[in-house]
């Protein structure tokens, strides 16, 4: 009876990346990005669009638990950040994520691939 114990598997490497420039306003813009996300509602605001791809404000309020007003807020400081846009569709406002500034952050955060 042969009880062979199976070779361990070859190490995976993650594909090279090209290097994310790093100068100073670079830096600057990355660290007003991570200070917008380090709020939990913003962050979880951010899941809830990677998610669903678009969502307006009632829908993001009932998923939330937060006021109106408090959702609005947070909503204005990511699109003047440059995380989110929204389009007009009536009296509603559709709201959905920027790819570039969120896909910068991720070459710097080895393993995101969702974002």
């Amino acid at each position: 009876m042969n009880s062979s114990v199976p070779a361990p598997a070859p190490p995976t490497s993650a594909p090279p990346q090209s290097p994310v420039e790093t100068n100073s306003a670079t830096i600057s813009e990355l660290a007003q990005l991570f200070k917008i996300l380090s709020d939990e509602t913003r962050l979880r605001i951010v899941v809830l669009l990677h998610n669903e791809q678009e969502l307006n404000v009632r829908s993001l309020c009932a998923r939330l638990g937060h006021s109106q007003p408090a959702v609005s807020h947070h909503l204005a400081l990511m699109k003047m950040a440059g995380l989110i846009a929204c389009r007009r569709d009536g009296k509603h406002n559709f709201y959905h994520l920027l790819p570039t500034q969120l896909g910068d952050m991720a070459k710097l955060i080895p393993g995101i691939s969702c974002l």
